[in-house]
């Protein structure tokens, strides 16, 4: 069984993900995407890392370049968004093309993970 809680560190959310076997504890790992966003030479950059501190080029181009002339707001935004998006991938361990309409439901997304399969206080069962 994977379970998994949504801890805060002033500004930032990181997932502490627990798998268990048989009520044991066999791994407990944590999933921490981080952000930056920086002005050089009157031009703003939007990075997305991975929890190794890698950035995640696909993100890079599409806040830089496929969204680079709307507003820095709206590129911040996206941003948070695919934060979200992507340690929701790292959690349920599945590509985001693997998504189907039973891992994830947009309309029932709030802040924080929910979803009729999972939540933050509820074990998450993959198939």
């Amino acid at each position: 069984m994977i379970t998994f809680k949504e801890c805060k560190d002033g500004n930032e959310i990181r997932y502490e993900v627990v798998i268990s076997e048989s009520g044991k504890k066999s791994l407990t790992y944590q999933i921490h995407f981080s952000t930056l966003n920086r002005e050089i030479d009157g031009k703003y950059w939007l990075l997305l890392y991975d929890s190794n501190f890698i950035p995640i080029s696909e993100t890079f181009e599409f806040l830089n370049y496929a969204l680079g002339e709307q507003s820095v707001n709206t590129r911040i935004k996206a941003m948070e968004a695919l934060k979200f998006l992507y340690s929701f991938r790292a959690i349920i361990s599945k590509e985001l093309g693997e998504f189907s309409f039973l891992d994830i439901k947009i309309k029932d997304i709030e802040w924080g993970i929910y979803t009729p399969r999972i939540s933050n206080s509820r074990p998450f069962e993959p198939e």
